[in-house]
């Protein structure tokens, strides 16, 4: 078994952030598009969105979206935890919760507020739901920082250097 290093809260920060928020995200929505394109036959996801043979709707595609953003979210948490919690000795575990939590934060609160970018985003309506896009998203966003937090307080545990 590797043994824990002591460093700064800084550098655990960072750690968690890149493992939790970008690293683990990224792939596991990777393999959620391309399952989402194999099993539901989407091939566009522009104003259409679902394939016209598919039998799923846009609103079902849109709550399994936003689930899957969540679920995304406590998997990249519990991930990034563990990678942390294995390799460093945290003195002050929920301050690194909590600061990781800010700038998880801010990160999303960024993406969210791109969509305001006509160039970024090319749909701010979608029809076959009847509610604005921003507003699922948003609400996508403020679930998966909830997530996050509890998350992060639930699994990062300090512990001393033996």
């Amino acid at each position: 078994m590797m043994e824990k290093k002591r460093v700064s809260d800084t550098r655990i920060e960072v750690m968690y952030f890149l493992v939790a928020v970008i690293l683990v995200p990224l792939v596991l929505s990777l393999m959620y598009c391309v399952v989402s394109i194999f099993l539901f036959g989407i091939h566009s996801w522009g104003s259409e969105g679902v394939a016209a043979d598919s039998p799923v709707q846009a609103p079902q595609l849109i709550c399994d979206a936003i689930i899957a953003g969540v679920v995304i979210t406590w998997i990249g948490a519990w991930a990034g935890a563990r990678f942390v919690c294995r390799r460093y000795v945290m003195l002050r575990p929920l301050h690194v919760a909590q600061t990781v939590t800010a700038y998880f934060s801010g990160f999303s609160l960024l993406m969210w507020a791109a969509e305001f970018i006509p160039e970024f985003y090319a749909d701010p309506y979608h029809e076959a739901v009847g509610v604005p896009m921003w507003l699922l998203t948003g609400l996508m966003t403020i679930l998966s920082i909830l997530v996050f937090h509890f998350a992060s307080r639930k699994y990062l545990v300090g512990g001393d250097a033996q």
